[in-house]
């Protein structure tokens, strides 16, 4: 495609089979000056330019810009179509269709950098719907590196999904550098509504608390429900409680982690949004079986419920892949070990590469899971399995809790190694956060039990396996 207008003047020309000097006597204008325009020495004045259109059969503004009507209206009915796939839960059939408009947009020029932008937008958006969160990533990162954005396109929810791609993609820190620049930019910009704020800077102690800051966290979230509380916003006020329940529950402030998820599930029900309120749901379920209290048999009838609300609204596939996983985890602690293997690999089967941290905590889960069934070696090729996938990366506090209880089951059984290796994974410090080890938490919750110092178990596991130093 020709990207300047004596290019298009040009190229519209040959195609119809005319001279330059032809053209020129058509208009009529000297010969000399079409060869300067086509060659990019001369810009036309605007009545010229109109002339050349009519002559070769298009529109001013292509001439000028190098968007064609009908062009525009194919791409943007078929962003249309892929964002109606999306919406409506297909996230396979939507990616394609974005990437199919990307490409086509790109080809045409910068013409059409705004189509390319917004299909950028629903490819990260599609993606990370599948796990495919590499991917998202990298979209999320084109689109908030543009110097302006088309009106179809918040700044401020693209640079919190930046953050969260980064989040899940294991990369706390950098998540937590996204965010804070993100916030330090809503300060400067008006722009930016509150409601958007308030999620943007839920999402930034929802990092802190991962990465186990937890006073920082606290100290957000607070300012998050006061936002809240201000403007009226059920939706920031159900996201900042809902977190604020994880770092309640981090603390060991077990009853306010519940009484939060319960105002949180008032605050999305209340809103009507469908998605939030069954992923929120499923949580709470998760949360009821990591701190006791409630039977067992309750639990996973709240879980099966809220997995089946989840594929009712069409939710994103990690939400689902996770809930599922919960839902192996409550099978396991109920003694069925075999369901629990079922369930567990019907979620990891449904898991890529770009989603290492899920894969991680389904893979402990399952290794729980057969080390029931006494299959010690399944389990251990999928101990190699967490350690190859998380070799190198922090692990987030919602995936700890799940390598304590495989690292707890495996001393147990007598594989020492095993259980040393997971250990370490668990103490490791964070990359980029200091190299002391108190900077990573070290007390961890357990199914219900009381919090234990796992480095503690690191020195216990490593005497027995015959394993020294660190």
């Amino acid at each position: 495609m020709a990207h300047s207008i004596g290019g298009r003047i040009a190229e519209l020309r040959r195609r119809r089979g005319l001279t330059q000097l032809e053209l020129a006597e058509a208009i009529p204008l000297s010969y000399s000056y079409i060869s300067l325009i086509e060659a990019g020495k001369r810009n036309p004045r605007k009545q010229v330019v109109t002339l050349l259109a009519d002559q070769l059969g298009c529109t001013p503004e292509y001439l000028v810009t190098g968007r064609g009507p009908a062009e525009a209206r194919a791409l943007d009915l078929d962003l249309r179509f892929a964002e109606l796939a999306l919406r409506s839960g297909d996230a396979a059939s939507a990616e394609e269709r974005f990437r199919s408009v990307l490409e086509q947009a790109r080809a045409q020029g910068d013409a059409y950098d705004s189509e390319a932008l917004r299909a950028l937008w629903g490819l990260s958006r599609s993606a990370s719907a599948l796990g495919h969160m590499d991917t998202a990533l990298r979209a999320s990162e084109a689109v908030a590196r543009a110097k302006q954005l088309p009106k179809e396109i918040s700044r401020p929810i693209v640079l919190l999904s930046v953050c969260r791609s980064y989040l899940e993609c294991g990369d706390v820190n950098r998540a937590i550098d996204v965010g804070e620049a993100a916030l330090r930019e809503a300060e400067d910009d008006r722009t930016f509504r509150a409601q958007e704020l308030a999620e943007l800077q839920s999402t930034v102690a929802l990092c802190y608390y991962e990465r186990g800051d937890l006073t920082r966290a606290q100290l957000l979230l607070d300012d998050v429900l006061r936002l809240a509380d201000s403007t009226g916003s059920l939706r920031a006020r159900g996201a900042s409680l809902w977190n604020a329940a994880l770092v309640a529950e981090a603390k060991g402030d077990l009853k306010s982690a519940e009484l939060m998820t319960e105002a949180a599930l008032a605050a999305y029900g209340e809103e009507e949004r469908a998605v939030a309120t069954a992923t929120v749901r499923a949580n709470a379920a998760a949360l009821q079986m990591r701190v006791g209290g409630t039977p067992l048999d309750v639990v996973e009838q709240r879980l099966r419920v809220a997995l089946a609300r989840l594929h009712d609204v069409e939710a994103p596939m990690m939400v689902v892949v996770e809930t599922e996983a919960n839902l192996a985890q409550c099978r396991l602690r109920r003694g069925d070990a075999e369901d629990a293997v079922e369930i567990a690999r019907a979620a990891l089967s449904k898991l890529g590469d770009e989603a290492p941290l899920e894969a991680g905590r389904v893979r402990a889960v399952l290794a729980e899971a057969l080390l029931a069934l006494a299959s010690d070696d399944q389990a251990v090729a999928h101990c190699i399995g967490i350690a190859e996938t998380l070799d190198g990366a922090a692990v987030p506090q919602r995936v700890k809790s799940a390598l304590a209880s495989l690292a707890d089951a495996l001393y147990r059984s007598g594989r020492a190694d095993e259980a040393v290796m997971l250990y370490r994974r668990i103490v490791h410090p964070w990359p980029g956060y200091g190299d002391d080890r108190r900077a990573t938490p070290v007390r961890l919750r357990v199914a219900a039990e009381s919090p234990r110092d796992h480095h503690a178990e690191v020195d216990r596991a490593e005497t027995a396996g015959g394993v020294r130093g660190r």
